[in-house]
């Protein structure tokens, strides 16, 4: 009987190590299964951060790609301006080459009908010459070298053209001065201008009296005092101091 507590004691020896044994294996299983759940947990957050990583680069992706596209269309609208404005700047070169063509070809027909028109002033008498003369000073001497404008030329030209021919459609009575032949005297008379075409004159007293013509070197005045009576008629006739009006033959040089 002695025996038994020893024997008790013993088992529960014995019985100690087997179960300090088995807490060790679920201990370890219960931590790997706690590193198994927190690698599952931090699995999933990856993954859901990875998904929402995507979404959001594929948002960034099509932002892009419409401004890229964007881009594009302005560069597209870009070439096809900058293709339209070298069209109408090529339109513009052609359009000043044929306006500097123009201008050229009309600079040379002006040339010629101001040199034409400086000749032809021989034929117009001292009363049309002082009606054209601020005209006549502004045709150029050298018309390459002017400053004047094309229009400002032809404006020269129109007017005294207009003046002549004013003058040549009408008769002009004026008085002015004539030399006496055989003296150096000179003798205030009046002096009808028949146009462009001859001119008679008489003094005031209806003895000295002549005519012009005009030449290429300028007017020549005749003193022919045999036409006086005729001058003083028509005289009276343009006065209309004499109503009585009949033809007055005068001489007349056709050239």
């Amino acid at each position: 009987m002695k025996l038994k507590p020893i024997f008790m004691i013993t088992l529960c020896l014995a019985a100690t190590p087997l179960l300090g044994q088995d807490a060790s294996p679920v201990k370890q299983a219960k931590s790997k299964l706690d590193k198994w759940v927190e690698t599952q947990q931090l699995i999933s957050e990856e993954k859901s951060d990875w998904t929402a990583e995507q979404v959001s680069l594929a948002d960034t992706k099509e932002l892009l790609q419409k401004q890229l596209e964007a881009l594009d269309e302005k560069i597209k609208e870009m070439e096809d301006t900058a293709t339209e404005a070298d069209n109408e700047r090529n339109d513009l070169l052609l359009q000043r080459a044929g306006y500097m063509r123009a201008n050229k070809s009309l600079a040379e027909t002006i040339s010629g009908l101001e040199k034409r028109l400086k000749d032809q002033t021989a034929y117009y008498p001292q009363p049309l010459l002082d009606m054209v003369d601020p005209l006549l000073v502004r045709i150029p001497e050298n018309p390459e070298e002017t400053d004047a404008s094309l229009g400002q030329r032809v404006q020269n030209i129109v007017g005294i053209l207009s003046q002549a021919q004013k003058f040549n459609n009408m008769i002009t009575f004026i008085g002015e001065t004539q030399d006496v032949e055989g003296s150096d005297k000179q003798v205030q008379v009046w002096t009808f201008y028949w146009g462009l075409g001859a001119a008679f004159y008489v003094d005031e007293l209806g003895h000295v009296a002549g005519y012009g013509m005009p030449t290429p070197e300028g007017w020549v005045f005749t003193q022919d005092d045999s036409i006086a009576a005729r001058v003083s008629k028509m005289r009276a006739y343009y006065e209309n101091t004499d109503q009585d009006i009949k033809f007055v033959p005068v001489p007349v040089t056709i050239q």
